[in-house]
């Protein structure tokens, strides 16, 4: 992952979840871990940016969808498998830690 993208990631996944201190930091962050896979393993298979856009724009207005979308384009594509494999667990991984970080604070702060 680019330093770029991990520079990017935490203040983007505090405005993706701000404001949704009801549900647990584990279960809000376990769904954000797992869409960030999908999306990495769609992106690493060559899936066009717009394309995933285009669905994602379906969603309700607070989707963190793009958000998540824009930072996995952040990442190259790989052609071996097993970097493509390694992008997925490590962008599933990071979104995930990064949202639970996140959803831990906010829930100490109430």
């Amino acid at each position: 992952m680019t330093k770029i993208a991990r520079c990017l990631i935490l203040p983007l996944v505090a405005l993706m979840i701000y404001g949704a201190a009801e549900a647990s930091p584990t279960s809000d962050c376990k769904v954000v871990g797992e869409f960030a896979k999908t999306i990495m393993a769609a992106r690493q298979t060559g899936m066009p940016m717009a394309t995933m856009m285009e669905a994602a724009n379906k969603i309700d207005g607070k989707s963190p969808a793009p958000a998540i979308i824009k930072l996995a384009y952040l990442i190259p594509r790989f052609e071996l498998e097993e970097k493509q494999l390694k992008a997925v667990v490590d962008f599933e991984r990071v979104m995930y830690d990064a949202c639970f970080n996140v959803r831990s604070t906010q829930q100490a702060a109430q």
